[in-house]
This record gives structure tokens, sequence and C-alpha cells, in this order.
């Protein structure tokens, strides 16, 4: 099964569900998020394994960046590196997905699948 960045096995969110005692489309948002942070936000990810950023602000990054072109997640992973472990001010975030949005819907490359609805 195809989630955020990544294949996982088709009952990996049940497992999680079970395993942490979590609803189900919660352990589906954090397989998710997990799978995004890992394929589209390289530092970030090793940030997180290392223990110098919280899990819950990497979600919350992977969650805005979600409708974000791979290049533009690369250059916020860069951009935030330097500052692991101080939540980024959203509104930063969506103004450089606005502007993400904007430039692929001028490119020609609008709404579909995996992309923003």
């Amino acid at each position: 099964m195809d989630i955020g960045g990544g294949r996982v096995g088709e009952f990996v969110t049940l497992e999680v569900a079970a395993v942490l005692g979590v609803s189900d489309p919660a352990a589906s948002a954090l397989v998710d998020d997990v799978a995004g942070l890992r394929s589209r936000h390289p530092l970030m990810w090793a940030a997180v394994q290392e223990l110098k950023l919280e899990v819950w602000q990497a979600r919350k990054v992977v969650r805005t960046c979600h409708e974000l072109s791979l290049d533009a997640v690369l250059a916020v992973d860069r951009k935030l590196a330097s500052g692991w472990g101080v939540l980024p001010v959203v509104e930063d975030l969506q103004e450089t997905a606005q502007s993400d949005r904007r430039r692929r819907h001028r490119a020609g490359q609008g709404e579909g699948p995996g992309r923003p609805r």
C-alpha cells in the first residue's frame, strides 16, 4: 500500500493501532506522517533518530509540508536543519506551500493523484 512517501505492508496500520492502543485513523495518520518524514525529509528524519528533534514537531512539519513538491520539501528540510528543536512558524511553511502550489499551477502541474486537492 502506498502512503505518504513510500510503500508499507497492507496491515501495518492495523498492527500499529493494536500495539499503540489507538484508533485505526490515528494509526493511519501516524504511519502516513512517518512515511512522509522518512522519504521526504531526510535531515529531519536523522534529527528525530538522533533525538535532536521531538517527534510531535517533526509530524507537524510533515503535515504542513504535505502538499509541497519534493524540491520545496527538501528546501524546507535544509532551512530548518540549523534550528532543530525549535518549532518553525507554521505560517512561514504555509506561505511556502502556497507559493509552491502557485508555481506548479503555472507550470501546468495542477491537481491530480498525489497532488493537493
